[in-house]
C-alpha cells in the first residue's frame, strides 16, 4: 500500500489498466462510512468491474473522493451508499415525509443533519436516516444526479430476495465496528437491528 496526501491511507487497490482513460463508459459506486471509502468502476459497455479502491479515512472524506476519484472524469453516473447506524424502519402505512425527522428522533434523539429516506419495496417499509449536510452538499456539487441510498436498504432487498428467505432464517452482516441483524420468514422482515462491538 502506497502513503497518499492528508495521510489517507490506501489500503488496496486493483484496476485493469485497459480500461483507463474510458470514464465515460464508466459507473462509479461508492460505499462511505465514518472510517472507510470503498469504491467500485464498473465498464458499463463491457459489464465489467474495472476497479476496487479501498481507503482507511484519517481526515475529512470528502477530501479524499475529490483528490483521488474525480480527477476532472465525468461518469456515466454514479452511486453512493451511506453506513451508519443513525437510521430506523417505518412501516410504509404509519410513515409521511413531513413527520421523517420525528420517526429517526424517536430513537435516536435529535440530529443536527439532513434526513432522507429510502423505500423498501420488497418489505413495504420506509428506511429513514440521518446524512452530513456539508459532506452530502459536497456531493452532489461535484457529482451532479448521484444516486444517494443507505446501505442498509441494499442488505435488506438482497437478503429478501435471497432463496434462504422462502423458509426461517437468520442474516447476520458483520462490518468494522458493527454487525447488522436480519430475520426473515417466508420473506418477510420480522427483525432488523444494528449493534456496535469493540
Amino acid at each position: 500500500p502506497k502513503k497518499m496526501a492528508d495521510s489517507n491511507r490506501v489500503e488496496n487497490q486493483i484496476f485493469d489498466k485497459s480500461f483507463i482513460k474510458k470514464e465515460l463508459n464508466q459507473h462509479l459506486s461508492l460505499q462511505l462510512s465514518a472510517t472507510r471509502l470503498k469504491a467500485v468502476w464498473f465498464d458499463i459497455p463491457s459489464k465489467t468491474y474495472i476497479g476496487f479502491q479501498y481507503f482507511e479515512l484519517i481526515n475529512s472524506a470528502w477530501d479524499v473522493i475529490k483528490k483521488e476519484l474525480i480527477k476532472n472524469l465525468n461518469y456515466q453516473s454514479v452511486s453512493l451508499s451511506l453506513i451508519n447506524n443513525k437510521y430506523t424502519l417505518v412501516p410504509k402505512g404509519l410513515f409521511n415525509e413531513q413527520n421523517k425527522a420525528d420517526f429517526l428522533d424517536f430513537n435516536h434523539g435529535e440530529f443536527d443533519s439532513e434526513i432522507s429516506f429510502d423505500s423498501i419495496t420488497s418489505q413495504d417499509a420506509i428506511l429513514v436516516y440521518a446524512l452530513n449536510n456539508e459532506l452530502i452538499n459536497s456531493i452532489k456539487h461535484d457529482f451532479p444526479g448521484i444516486k444517494i441510498q443507505h446501505a442498509c436498504k441494499s442488505l435488506i432487498e438482497a437478503i429478501s430476495n435471497d432463496e434462504l428467505a422462502k423458509d426461517k432464517c437468520l442474516f447476520v452482516n458483520i462490518q468494522e465496528n458493527s454487525f447488522d441483524i436480519s430475520l426473515i420468514r417466508q420473506k418477510k422482515l420480522y427483525f432488523f437491528n444494528s449493534f456496535t462491538y469493540k
